[in-house]
This record gives structure tokens, C-alpha cells and sequence, in this order.
């Protein structure tokens, strides 16, 4: 009787549990698409340190704000961008593919801030 209830364990073995998947994470209101949400974020972090840099700017020498004159404005030119061509993509006229070029570039002009900038 034993070897016919191990047996049979054996023969449901194979056959496991249901695989579970972690239900989605639901987005943020007014977002459509996890890209978007990102996307949104993305910006939204940029335009964070945007803003603290630019707070920041007249406190430095005449000499430093020379130095990171150029560098800022490059970063501050890149998050203006990407934002006209997000939002562009929020009423239909880019594309995804657009968003995420100007996202990049986003992400190109704010490393040479933050590895260039006056610490």
C-alpha cells in the first residue's frame, strides 16, 4: 500500500505547482505605458538637478562659473528637448524611439555635468 502512495507521489511530482507571476506594478496617474512612466521619471530627476545646479551657479567665482557655463547650458539645453519631444510623444506626434534619442542625449549631457562641473 505504501509503494502505490510513493509511486503515485512520484507520478504527480513531474507535474508541480501553477508558475506564479508577480502581479504587474500598476502606473502612476497619468501615465499610459511603463515607458512613459519611466520616461516621466527620467525627466522629472533631470529637471531635479537642473534646478539645484542652476540655485547653485551664483554661488561660484566668476572663474568657476566660466568653467561650468558651457556645461550646464548643454544640460540644460538637452532636458528642454527631451521635454518638447516627451511631450510631443504625450499628444501623438513622436514617437517612442524620439523620446528615448532625446533621453539619451539627456543622459550623455548630464555625465559630462556631473564629471566636469565644479565640485
Amino acid at each position: 500500500m505504501i509503494h502505490r502512495v510513493i509511486f503515485a507521489l512520484c507520478l504527480l511530482l513531474p507535474m508541480g505547482c501553477a508558475t506564479a507571476t508577480a502581479p504587474s506594478v500598476p502606473l502612476a496617474p497619468g501615465y499610459t505605458t511603463p515607458f512613459d512612466q519611466t520616461a516621466g521619471q527620467t525627466l522629472a530627476a533631470a529637471h531635479a538637478l537642473v534646478s539645484k545646479a542652476t540655485t547653485d551657479y551664483p554661488t561660484l567665482t566668476p572663474a568657476q562659473q566660466s568653467t561650468e557655463k558651457p556645461i550646464l547650458n548643454a544640460f540644460v539645453t538637452a532636458v528642454n528637448t527631451a521635454d518638447s519631444v516627451y511631450l510631443a510623444f504625450h499628444n501623438g506626434t513622436a514617437t517612442q524611439a524620439q523620446v528615448q534619442t532625446q533621453l539619451n542625449a539627456v543622459q550623455t549631457a548630464q555625465t559630462a555635468y556631473t564629471t566636469q562641473a565644479v565640485k
